[in-house]
């Protein structure tokens, strides 16, 4: 009998009940403590009603290059972060959310010195926070982010790109 309600429950439930989808992009980065660009990926779930969306994100930054009283130091950094975003609708297609989640920084320096190079790399874990808009054209929605990692790597960062959702009705369907 259990079962019997299940199915029922799935053929007669609106499909925002039970709906979910996947939203795959990228976008350009800024990272004001490394003090260059790179590019951002993410994929994100979002649960039905896509409300709250949550997923892995990655981040490379250009090889920050100075020199400081004649040593040539270069350093990379890249993230791996792992957010939650809770979405508030502004209008049909604008949104407003804050995010929160975890990180994990690899940062390398190599130092060089009279032709001897030195190298540091130093790994970190720490807590993202921010907030974002995004705007939504069809299956795609364009977006910009401003966040703050706290860490012993620590550094505010700015995000403008674009995700592609699969799973969700497009906008010309809706009309």
């Amino acid at each position: 009998m259990k079962i019997i309600a299940i199915i029922f429950f799935l053929i007669v439930a609106p499909p925002e009940i039970y709906s979910q989808s996947l939203s795959f992009g990228g976008g350009f980065i800024y990272g004001d403590d490394i003090k260059e660009p790179g590019i951002n990926l993410r994929a994100y779930y979002n649960l039905p009603g896509n409300r709250v969306c949550f997923g892995p994100e990655y981040s490379t930054f250009l090889t920050h290059k100075e020199e400081i009283d004649g040593e040539d130091i270069k350093i990379d950094l890249y993230e791996l972060n792992f957010n939650g975003h809770f979405i508030f609708e502004v209008t049909h297609k604008f949104a407003v959310y804050p995010f929160t989640g975890l990180n994990f920084s690899r940062e390398k320096e190599e130092i060089e010195i009279s032709g001897t190079t030195k190298t540091h790399t130093q790994k970190e874990f720490g807590l993202n926070l921010g907030f974002g808009a995004h705007y939504a054209y069809y299956d795609f929605a364009f977006f910009a982010e401003f966040g703050h990692l706290f860490s012993d790597l620590s550094q505010d960062s700015i995000t403008i790109g674009v995700f592609y959702t699969l799973g969700k009705k497009s906008e010309s369907e809706d009309e």
